[in-house]
């Protein structure tokens, strides 16, 4: 049995939301209290905030880094495990962002 309770660290921020959206809290916030309970608006804040930020992040690095629209995955050249023992031979590789590929796949089935 734990004795302390371990108390995750908080920091208010404000920010602005959609008037409408606004209103849809409070009147949730109304409800839940009305049927005993409450919502845990925070941690759904939390979670979303989360994805945003990983996502704007990733971003910064590539627009930083120059990399922009290069595959996180790294590419390995080289024989395949079947060839070993076999001659290698070169093959050259073109690498397009995964969204171009869907645009040109696209594009060659329309023609």
């Amino acid at each position: 049995m734990r004795i302390f309770k371990e108390e995750q660290e908080t920091k208010r921020v404000i920010f602005n939301v959609d008037a409408d959206i606004a209103a849809r809290l409070e009147h949730a916030k109304k409800v839940a209290k009305q049927l005993g309970k409450k919502l845990n608006v925070e941690a759904v804040i939390d979670e979303a905030l989360g994805r945003y930020l990983e996502a704007a992040e990733k971003q910064f690095s590539r627009l930083k880094g120059g990399t922009r629209g290069v595959s996180d995955d790294p590419i390995v050249m080289g024989p395949s495990p079947d060839d070993a023992g076999e001659p290698a031979s070169t093959t050259a590789v073109q690498v397009r962002p995964t969204s171009n590929l869907a645009h040109s796949s696209a594009k060659q089935q329309k023609k």
